[in-house]
């Protein structure tokens, strides 16, 4: 979600530092402004939508609890994933109280700036490393090579949206719309 807050340049770097904290992966979509920046982008789970196709690794992962920021999420697959395997386990957060939750599994709504959230939790909770979250990493770091490879390919709209995202210059804004090149990006851009 690019809206309000989260738009904000200290979203990012608010949920980097909160991923790091709990040892949770960021699945971030092209619009969220965690996907793209110079935070850190160490926790970002790279090919969900890819990965979550795939029923076996889409089985293999049910999360304890999600947080999340934004709407719904764009990807057809995460939605999916999210709807069987974490039903009543997410917890939106927003700052203006609306119950955004198209899949109907929303487990409670906290109202709250979430830079000013991500920031109280990283100071409160304890540090955590969990296999949870380099299970993710190993999964992004073979996408990212089998992505790589395929944009290769001349003319495919993986590799035109991976060379548009790399040729940007630092701070360059970058819209996109129609909903199968929002679903490109979130798909074949890198982060970076």
């Amino acid at each position: 979600d690019g809206a309000g807050v989260l738009a904000d340049a200290a979203f990012a770097p608010a949920v980097a530092r909160l991923s790091q904290q709990l040892g949770w992966p960021v699945f971030a979509e092209p619009g969220s402004q965690v996907r793209f920046g110079p935070h850190d982008r160490e926790c970002l789970a790279e090919g969900v939508d890819a990965l979550l196709r795939n029923p076996g690794v889409a089985a293999a992962f049910q999360p304890e609890r999600v947080l999340r920021f934004g709407r719904s999420p764009l990807s057809g697959a995460l939605s999916t994933w999210l709807t069987h395997r974490a039903p009543d386990r997410v917890i939106a957060v927003n700052e203006t109280g609306a119950w955004l939750d198209a899949e109907r599994i929303l487990d409670r709504l906290i109202v709250a700036d979430p830079v000013d959230l991500c920031d109280r939790l990283v100071d409160s909770l304890p540090l955590r490393s969990t296999r949870w979250l380099q299970d993710w990493q190993d999964l992004s770091g073979r996408t990212r090579s089998v992505v790589d490879r395929a944009t290769q390919e001349p003319g495919w709209a993986g590799q035109v949206v991976r060379s548009l995202v790399e040729g940007l210059p630092d701070g360059a804004l970058l819209h996109v719309a129609g909903s199968m090149a929002v679903r490109d990006l979130d798909s074949f851009g890198p982060p970076t």
